[in-house]
This record gives C-alpha cells, sequence and structure tokens, in this order.
C-alpha cells in the first residue's frame, strides 16, 4: 500500500467521523427542542424565592416607610415582567457592614 493511499483512507475515516459527530449533534439539538415544547405547555406555578439584604440607614426614622418603598420597587418590577411577587418577611441583616463589605470584596468577578 502506498503513502498515497494510507492519506486517501485517513482523510476519509477523517470525514466520515466528522459528518456522523455533525448528524449525531444535530439529532440531539433536535431532541432537546422537541422534549422542551412538550414540557413547555406543562409549567408549574412554582415561585422561586430570592432573599436581598438591604443594608440599615442610620438616618431612617422610619422603617416601615422604607420597607414601603422597597415593596413597591419590586411590585413595580414585577409588575414590568408580568409576575406578582411579594415580600412575606422582614428582617435585619445578620452581618455588621464591615462584614458585608469583606464579602463584597472577596467574591466580586475577576
Amino acid at each position: 500500500m502506498s503513502n498515497a493511499d494510507k492519506i486517501s483512507i485517513t482523510i476519509n475515516a477523517t470525514t466520515i467521523g466528522i459528518v456522523l459527530v455533525i448528524i449525531a449533534l444535530i439529532a440531539f439539538v433536535l431532541l432537546v427542542a422537541v422534549l422542551a415544547r412538550r414540557t413547555g405547555g406543562n409549567k408549574s406555578s412554582a415561585v422561586s424565592i430570592q432573599t436581598f439584604s438591604v443594608p440599615a440607614i442610620p438616618e431612617a426614622e422610619d422603617e416601615n416607610e422604607i420597607i414601603a418603598v422597597i415593596a413597591a420597587a419590586v411590585a413595580a418590577f414585577g409588575a414590568s415582567s408580568g409576575k406578582e411577587y411579594r415580600i412575606r418577611q422582614v428582617r435585619r441583616a445578620s452581618r455588621s457592614e464591615w462584614a458585608m463589605a469583606g464579602l463584597l470584596e472577596s467574591t466580586r468577578p475577576f
């Protein structure tokens, strides 16, 4: 077997392999699209709860007013996306401002 025959066999095998991988990927994408379309109509009404920590404002005399403003902002945010959000609990942050600053400093993106 000559070198030209070996190169021809190698190129054919490589081409067939690449074509099979592309066909498999296309089939996988189509399968995922079909499954996503099927399960898209059965969305559950589960609500994702997110917790936000708001540092205390030392000059604030009426905390209820601050809570009302935050609740209005959350409601406006939900109304813009067509969802309804509620504030269920208000607690003081368990970390001090210095601890929060250290946490933010050590977890900021690169």
